[in-house]
């Protein structure tokens, strides 16, 4: 399946009322979720792209103040990921960053970037608040469903 047809399907996908499509090619299969990641296995021969982050699972000092888990305590609202990307603190390089922690947001002010086939995605907040926590840093690559901020009261 060439790139094209790819984008064909995603913007035929992304106007339609449809939640979820599965495709199944030669190669694979495409699944495209609204709200989701598109997953695409990779071609044969080639192998899954390294991970940015070689231990995923530690929090160094380079990295944001702490990690979020399911049982981490979370005072005010977390805005996840909405898809796979490249999650961007500014607008640009060298720019000043969109947020930070103890700034004060109202809803729908811009929190970050989400970069995701070439397409640049403000990510808002979702309320009126604090900023309390900044999970990722600036040029992360997160998953669908990743904490990137808190905001509380």
């Amino acid at each position: 399946m060439q790139l094209n047809e790819v984008f064909s399907i995603w913007d035929r996908f992304e106007k339609s009322k449809a939640t979820e499509v599965v495709i199944e090619t030669k190669d694979g299969k495409i699944s495209l979720k609204k709200g989701g990641a598109v997953v695409m296995p990779p071609a044969p021969g080639m192998l899954p792209a390294q991970s940015a982050a070689p231990n995923a699972g530690t929090v160094s000092a380079q990295e944001p103040e702490q990690a979020v888990s399911e049982t981490t305590p979370v005072s005010g609202e977390v805005v996840k990921a909405p898809f796979v990307g490249t999650f961007y603190r500014a607008s640009a390089p060298g720019a000043e960053p969109f947020i930070k922690i103890g700034q004060t947001v109202k809803k729908g002010d811009v929190v970050g970037i989400i970069e995701a086939m070439k397409m640049m995605n403000e990510i808002v907040a979702p309320c009126d608040g604090t900023v309390t926590d900044i999970y990722v840093d600036d040029e992360t690559l997160v998953e669908f469903g990743q904490a990137l901020v808190c905001i509380g009261d």
